[in-house]
């Protein structure tokens, strides 16, 4: 009998031992998981985000995509078949990069600073020049972004506007949005009004934004001028979001 306790008490031990050893093993796995970036964790298949640890760099130079309102970087650049992570994926010609940002509860300054503190972080892991791709809202960033650079020089660090090679803005509501369907009236009345507000047409942020862009190209020599250039996208028809850029506005 008490042979048998014995064995009893030694089991009990052991199995004590490995539960104490999963739990261990399910916290360090818990803690991994929350210090990886979510777009790290859930990028499409095949692309690896050149800020994430363990990416690939073959390039001075990375391609940054940023998403806009009410986007992220699966559902924006790669999920679909033709989709932009998917079609560089085919052929290696670029490393690439997404910034993921909270778009309802986040204002459009504290993104900025996020989307240059990516920027710093490219820099380290060795790039130089970094060519922004953005839809909607992750233009405003980038545009916020450049004008910081050129004007408020230590703003955001030591980063130099010479980092940005090229911006290319699809959609981007420079001159503000419209009411467009029930989705974005609801969240325009109830929730995002960090962000939406701000991107009402001739809205407060948005005069300043664009007098600051003014500013950048006259004080900027024409050197600068051609070495940033940035390029708006919009369809041939009527965009029921964003309103039509105009040159003359």
């Amino acid at each position: 009998m008490k042979h048998n306790a014995r064995l009893t008490r030694v089991k009990q031990v052991r199995v004590a031992a490995l539960l104490l050893l999963l739990t261990a093993s399910q916290v360090t796995a818990d803690q991994i998981s929350q210090e990886i970036p979510r777009e790290c964790q859930e990028s499409p298949r095949g692309v690896e985000f050149a800020h994430c640890q363990k990416s690939t760099r073959n390039f001075k130079t990375t391609l940054l995509a940023v998403h806009g309102w009410n986007g992220d970087c699966k559902s924006t650049f790669g999920r679909q078949e033709s989709s932009l992570f998917r079609v560089l994926g085919n052929r290696r010609f670029y490393d690439w990069d997404c910034f993921q940002y909270d778009t309802h509860n986040v204002g459009l300054e504290e993104n900025t600073k996020g989307l240059a503190n990516q920027l710093m972080k490219l820099r380290e892991y060795g790039y130089e020049r970094v060519m922004l791709v953005t839809h909607s809202t992750g233009g405003i960033l980038a545009l916020r972004l450049l004008a910081d650079l050129f004007l408020t020089p230590g703003l955001h660090g030591n980063l130099a506007p010479q980092m940005i090679s090229s911006i290319h803005a699809w959609a981007t509501p420079i001159n503000g949005l419209k009411a467009c369907g029930a989705g974005v009236v609801l969240a325009w009345i109830n929730t995002s009004r960090a962000i939406l507000p701000d991107l009402r047409q001739r809205s407060i942020y948005l005069i300043q934004l664009k007098n600051s862009l003014r500013d950048v190209y006259i004080s900027a020599n024409s050197r600068d001028q051609a070495r940033i250039p940035v390029n708006y996208y919009q369809g041939q028809g009527n965009d029921w979001c964003v309103n039509e850029i105009n040159p003359e506005v």
